[in-house]
């Protein structure tokens, strides 16, 4: 009895409590419709800004008058934000700038910690250029329209760039050539001290060659590639055999040789005027296998064009040049090129007079002027000695039985009693390449 009566105030107990509980339920769902809704996925704020202004989370593509506070907060801070009720491309650029200086991730999205650091009070405008068009550091890569305002400032200071809007290496040159005028580090990223100096008002219009490539003057002893892009140019003008970046002296022979022909100082150096007609040059047209430029087939020991070797200091103007020293002659044409360079065998005697000389003679049989019985042909004479013998150039000589007295493998050495013997292909191409008056230089 007394268990079942202790028991009773227990279930009373629990039937009051599972009343009140169904009534409070029963009092949230009538409530339920009464209250506010919330949209899924809708951000939670926790307070406002701009005065009550913007209550939310701002992303790219809202449209409405949060955007509108937004965009003149930020307008105000030196942005190129128009208040358009947009939150479109350029301000999500321009937030992401924001959340960047702060600190934040860089998302477009302006949530609050981004919200309390734009509206912060001690909130300081930004350091802009190009009219408010860039502000921020621009990197290799980026493709925005800061990168358009850049370029457009590149063009006009005279350097190429890449294709709008796209930070690529050609631009990132051209910043590099810049960052070295203005004594900062060549990095290629346009940060705020590269810029000023990009955008600073005094700002002249530069030259470049071969696309920024060479920015300055090149001299012998240095390399790089800027060396390496002279070296090609003048590679494609036949005038040089390798590019190898060093500036040594076959490339100070072949900057020499675009000198003379433009009236310049020959001094070997590629300042601005003799880049310029350096890389304004008619590139000849390609020598054909076994044949030089104007088609005259090559012997065995005959090269043309730029295969040729370095020629001697020689003068200028189109001239034949003979080393004895290399036992070698050259074919230079009026601008400067080499046109085909041979192996010769001149004379074991002192008769061969060094200095400049000049065909006065030819033809096209001849006899020794020592009476052995042989045939010279393609004889070209630009020399009389003392006792007027002719000295000159022509095929190596043949016998009576048709014989030649030496081959041409032995040429490269002097053989001779006084003239300068040849190949016969050489021997002919001379002969068709050089009339009477040409200017011979033996050296």
């Amino acid at each position: 009895m007394q268990r079942a009566r202790a028991s009773a105030p227990n279930t009373a107990r629990r039937r009051l409590a599972l009343t009140v509980a169904a009534a409070s339920v029963a009092g949230l769902v009538a409530l339920g419709p009464a209250a506010a809704p919330v949209a899924a996925g809708m951000p939670v704020v926790e307070r406002p800004w701009a005065n009550g202004c913007i209550t939310r989370t701002l992303s790219p593509g809202d449209r409405s008058d949060q955007v509108v506070c937004l965009e003149r907060r930020l307008r105000s801070l030196g942005y190129p934000v128009a208040p358009d009720r947009h939150f479109d491309q350029g301000t999500a650029e321009v937030v992401r700038d924001m959340k960047r200086r702060g600190g934040l991730s860089g998302t477009a999205t302006a949530g609050p910690d981004a919200l309390d650091y734009i509206f912060g009070s001690r909130r300081q405008p930004v350091t802009t250029w190009a009219g408010r068009c860039i502000f921020s550091t621009l990197s290799p890569g980026m493709r925005t329209r800061q990168v358009t305002c850049l370029e457009v400032r590149l063009h006009r200071l005279g350097y190429e760039t890449d294709r709008k809007p796209h930070f690529g290496p050609t631009t990132a040159t051209a910043v590099r050539h810049l960052q070295r005028r203005a004594g900062l580090q060549q990095t290629g990223v346009a940060g705020p001290q590269t810029l000023t100096y990009i955008f600073g008002a005094g700002r002249q219009r530069i030259q470049t060659w071969d696309r920024n490539c060479i920015t300055g003057f090149l001299a012998i002893g240095m390399s790089g590639e800027p060396v390496k892009c002279l070296q090609r140019q003048l590679l494609r003008l036949n005038l040089l055999d390798s590019s190898d970046g060093n500036f040594g002296p076959r490339t100070q022979f072949a900057v020499r040789v675009i000198e003379r022909r433009n009236g310049f100082l020959p001094d070997g150096i590629a300042g601005p005027n003799t880049l310029t007609k350096i890389f304004q040059a008619r590139i000849p047209s390609p020598v054909r296998a076994g044949r030089d430029e104007l088609g005259y087939a090559l012997s065995a020991v005959s090269v043309a064009g730029h295969r040729a070797p370095l020629v001697p200091d020689s003068g200028s103007g189109r001239r034949i040049v003979y080393s004895r020293a290399q036992q070698r002659a050259w074919a230079i044409a009026s601008d400067g090129h080499m046109v085909r360079s041979w192996l010769v065998s001149g004379s074991i005697y002192d008769n061969e007079r060094r200095g400049t000389h000049h065909v006065y003679s030819k033809s096209r049989y001849a006899g020794a002027f020592t009476g052995a019985p042989l045939t010279l042909p393609y004889m070209i004479r630009y020399y009389k000695t003392p006792r007027n013998n002719h000295i000159g150039f022509h095929a190596i000589p043949v016998r009576r039985d048709g014989s030649r007295i030496m081959s041409v493998s032995q040429l490269g050495v002097a053989r001779s009693s006084g003239c300068t013997r040849q190949s016969d292909q050489d021997a002919y191409f001379l002969w068709n390449w050089a009339p009477v008056g040409t200017k011979v230089v033996v050296v």
